[in-house]
């Protein structure tokens, strides 16, 4: 049986990804790229903070 080599880098940042890869029966699984979930959940984190502080802000300006 032939023997493949090859690398895997993630096509959003360019991360390598080769410890996400795994073989298994032929079949080639890649786990998501670590440096992009972290980066959406602190821009998701950040979106959620500036929605409370604006909707804070706005409700103290009406005095609710």
């Amino acid at each position: 049986m032939p023997e493949l080599s090859f690398n895997v880098y993630c096509g959003t940042c360019g991360a390598a990804l080769c410890t996400n890869t795994t073989v298994r029966s032929s079949r080639v699984m890649v786990d998501a790229c670590q440096s992009c979930l972290d980066r959406e959940y602190r821009k998701g984190h950040d979106e959620g903070y500036n929605d409370g502080y604006r909707d804070a802000t706005e409700h103290a300006a009406k005095g609710l």
